[in-house]
């Protein structure tokens, strides 16, 4: 699964993975249900590709309400 979620975020096809994205922060604006991959998706801000890193980073922001770990501190 995690490797499904990072190809999705990563694919060269930037609407598709503009889409994903938008799900994910949707999501998790009413739910945990993405807050378990929160260190995959954190692991994208090393990434290359700027418009990745800004993906990744508007993920982690919506996730970080249900971060009651604190490992939002550590990005």
């Amino acid at each position: 699964m995690k490797e499904d979620i990072i190809a999705k975020l990563t694919t060269k096809n930037d609407e598709y993975a503009y889409a994903f994205t938008d799900r994910i922060i949707s999501d998790s604006l009413e739910t945990d249900e993405w807050y378990e991959h929160f260190d995959d998706f954190a692991s994208l801000l090393d990434h290359t590709k700027s418009l990745v890193r800004n993906r990744a980073m508007h993920i982690l922001a919506a996730t970080a309400q249900w971060d009651d770990e604190n490992r939002f501190d550590s990005v």
